[in-house]
């Protein structure tokens, strides 16, 4: 058996996608994605919350880059212990982290425009997740006819530039639909974006938790894994939320 910290746990579709940790030696660790017994994505309930720690038993699944952390699971079971978030961010700076855009998948990241997301291509790269210190940050909120997307403009520790990464963090999108429910009427979006970037914003910046995970998603139809923000630090505070309206 394995034991796992859950450091990601992010919104693939109808359910999630989760990573977590495990130490190969003191003060070190690596990213691990167990796969649940069927399919990609762990359905609803899911009850895990980064932190958490779990047992698995994990065997090998089939080696396709960039998504090398694939492990098959049989299902994951509480270990009984807890990291809270600074001790989750401590461990999560002792696993694999880049300071420039050219060092997060070990391949070419290649670019959409000068306002869009970027991407790699499925079969390069030795890694599909990695962290970041987060120097900067700054949200846009997207409707689309079915749903609402939070996207964020990301600088990272060698200043290199993010225009347009979807958040799929779990907490993160729960948190947009909090904001969301605050306001009404054509400028819904405007409301809640300027929200964002204004008390959001302030408080990401002044955490000493401040970072990021940047992750790839598997390859579409179109030829490309797009990048994702997975996860960010500090995790949303339903406090913060209070201000909203």
């Amino acid at each position: 058996m394995t034991e796992l910290i859950i450091s990601d746990i992010t919104v693939m579709g109808r359910g999630y996608c989760v990573i977590g940790l495990e130490q190969t030696s003191p003060g070190v660790f690596r990213s691990v994605r167990p796969m649940p017994p069927a399919a990609y994505a762990w359905r609803d309930p899911f009850p895990g919350r980064r932190g958490d720690s779990v047992v698995a038993d994990l065997s090998p699944a089939p080696q396709v880059a960039p998504h090398t952390e694939d492990r098959q699971s049989q299902g994951l079971k509480k270990a009984g212990r807890r990291l809270d978030e600074s001790q989750l961010v401590s461990a999560l700076r002792h696993s694999e982290v880049a300071a420039r855009s050219e060092d997060l998948f070990g391949c070419s990241i290649h670019s959409s425009g000068s306002r869009g997301n970027c991407w790699v291509t499925p079969g390069e790269g030795f890694r599909s997740i990695c962290g970041c210190e987060l120097g900067n940050i700054r949200f846009r909120i997207v409707q689309y006819a079915e749903r609402t997307v939070l996207r964020a403009q990301l600088v990272i520790a060698a200043g290199d530039r993010f225009e347009s990464l979807p958040v799929v963090d779990r907490e993160w999108a729960a948190a947009l639909q909090r904001v969301m429910a605050h306001y009404r009427g054509p400028q819904a979006a405007f409301a809640a974006e300027r929200f964002f970037n204004a008390f959001i914003r302030r408080e990401l910046m002044r955490s000493p938790n401040r970072f990021a995970r940047i992750g790839l998603a598997r390859g579409m139809s179109d030829g490309k894994c797009w990048l994702m923000l997975d996860s960010l630090f500090p995790q949303p505070d339903p406090a913060w939320f209070q201000m909203a309206g």
